[in-house]
C-alpha cells in the first residue's frame, strides 16, 4: 500500500486517560476534519462499526477510552496509512493493547484486548547466558559499561528464538554487549536521538551493542497482534540483528583487510628482524600493498560509520532497496536511509509479519524467500 507505515509508538498516552471522559464528541469533530468514512472496532465491549458523518457521539462514546485515545493520535492528518501498536491503562487498572490502522481510503480499523499485566518480560527461571550462546551459535553475552539484567537475557532470548538456521548462521560467534549508550553515533541523526543499538565491526573485531534504549517506556510499546501481544524490546534487537545480516558480507570483508594489514606489519618486523631487503625489482609493488592496506585500516572506523548510515556497498541491501516504495517505510525510522529501512523490515517480518505484508508485500517476499541470505561475500563494488 502506497504511503503505508508502522509504527510502535511511545507517546506517553498514560498522561492522557485521566482526561478521556467526553472524548467522544472532540473526537466527531476531529473526525470529520479528518474526512473519515468509517470506522471498525473489534475487541472488548464490540464489535462495532459507524460511518460518517459521526453525528453520534454517544456511539463513538461507546468505545474504550483507550480505544478513543489511539484513535485520536491515528486520524492526525500526516498519519493516514499508519498502524500504531500502543498499550496503556484505563482507570481500572486494566492494561489495553491497541492496533490502529488508518488506511487510504479514509477507513480506520481498531483491534484491542485488555489483560492484567504486560506480556511476559521475564523467563520462569533465570536463563544463563552460556546456555543461550551454545544453544544459539553466538558470541559471549557481555557487559560492557552495563549489566545484563533477566528480562534483558529473556528478551533477547525472545529475539533470537524467531530467526531461522540460515540467519544465525550469519551472526554465528557475534558477541552482544550491554552497553548505557552506544560507542559510535550513526552519521545524519537528530542531535536528541539516541540509538538504542548499534552493529559494530572495526580492527577490533565485530560485535552488536544493547544500549539502555531498547528497555526504555516498555510498558506503553507492544508488537503483534493484540491477541497475543509481545515486548517491543526484540523488535530492537532484531533490528540491529538485521544490520549484522545485511553487512555480512562487507564485515567479513572489511576484517579480511584489517587481518591483511596485520600480515603486512608481521612480516616487516620479520624483514627488520633478520636484516633482510627488498630488491629493486619488489619494492614498488611491496611499497604500493603497503600503501593500500596501511589507508585501508586507517579509515576502518570511518567504513564502519558511513555503513551503518547509507551501506550501499552492500548486495543485499542493493537488492532491496530496489522494490519499488520500500523504502519510504516500513516505519518513519526506516525511511531515513536504506540500512534502516531493512533492518525495520526484518524486525517486522519476525515480529508482525502482518504489518509487514500491509505495508509492502513484496518486502514480506523478499524475507520469506530469502533474500536476505543469497549473499555470501560482497566485494563492495
Amino acid at each position: 500500500m502506497a504511503g503505508a507505515f508502522y509504527s510502535g509508538t511511545g507517546v506517553r498516552w498514560q498522561k492522557l486517560m485521566a482526561s478521556s471522559e467526553g472524548m467522544g464528541s472532540w473526537l466527531a469533530d476531529r473526525f470529520k476534519e479528518a474526512s473519515l468514512e468509517s470506522l471498525s472496532y473489534s475487541g472488548p465491549g464490540g464489535p462495532i462499526e459507524i460511518s460518517k458523518p459521526f453525528v453520534d457521539e454517544t456511539t463513538l462514546e461507546a468505545l474504550p477510552p483507550a480505544a478513543l485515545m489511539v484513535a485520536s493520535f491515528a486520524v492526525a492528518p500526516n498519519q493516514r496509512g499508519i498502524e500504531i501498536d500502543a498499550s496503556l491503562v484505563d482507570v481500572e487498572k486494566r492494561r489495553w493493547f491497541v492496533s490502529a490502522v488508518y488506511e487510504s481510503r479514509r477507513h480506520l480499523i481498531l483491534e484491542a484486548s485488555a489483560a492484567d499485566s504486560l506480556p511476559r518480560v521475564a523467563a520462569s527461571s533465570p536463563l544463563v547466558r552460556s546456555d543461550l550462546q551454545t544453544r544459539y551459535g553466538i558470541g559471549p553475552i557481555q557487559n560492557g559499561d552495563a549489566a545484563w539484567e533477566a528480562q534483558e537475557v529473556f528478551a533477547l532470548e525472545q529475539a533470537l528464538a524467531r530467526l531461522s538456521p540460515g540467519e544465525l548462521e550469519k551472526i554465528r560467534g557475534l558477541p552482544f554487549r550491554r552497553v548505557h549508550h552506544v560507542s559510535l553515533r550513526p552519521a545524519g541523526l537528530p542531535a536528541s536521538f539516541e540509538p538504542a543499538g548499534l552493529y559494530h565491526f572495526s580492527a577490533e573485531g565485530r560485535w552488536i551493542e544493547i544500549a539502555d534504549g531498547v528497555f526504555k517506556d516498555t510498558e506503553l510499546r507492544f508488537i503483534g497482534e493484540v491477541s497475543n501481544p509481545l515486548p517491543a524490546a526484540p523488535q530492537m534487537i532484531l533490528h540491529e540483528i538485521g544490520h549484522a545480516i545485511a553487512l555480512f558480507g562487507v564485515s567479513e570483508l572489511t576484517l579480511q583487510l584489517q587481518e591483511s594489514l596485520e600480515q603486512l606489519k608481521d612480516a616487516m618486523a620479520e624483514f627488520n628482524n633478520l636484516g633482510r631487503r627488498l630488491t629493486v625489482k619488489e619494492f614498488p609493488a611491496f611499497e604500493a600493498l603497503k600503501g593500500t592496506i596501511a589507508k585501508t585500516g586507517v579509515n576502518l572506523n570511518a567504513v564502519t560509520l558511513e555503513l551503518n548510515s547509507g551501506a550501499q556497498r552492500s548486495a543485499v541491501l542493493r537488492e532491496y532497496s530496489a522494490i519499488p516504495g520500500v523504502l519510504d517505510g516500513p516505519t518513519r525510522y526506516g525511511s531515513t536511509t536504506p540500512g534502516e529501512s531493512f533492518a525495520e523490515s526484518f524486525a517486522l517480518y519476525h515480529l508482525d509479519p502482518l504489518a509487514l505484508q500491509r505495508v509492502s508485500a513484496e518486502a514480506f517476499q523478499f524475507f520469506a524467500r530469502d533474500r536476505h541470505l543469497a549473499e555470501s561475500r560482497d566485494s563492495g563494488s
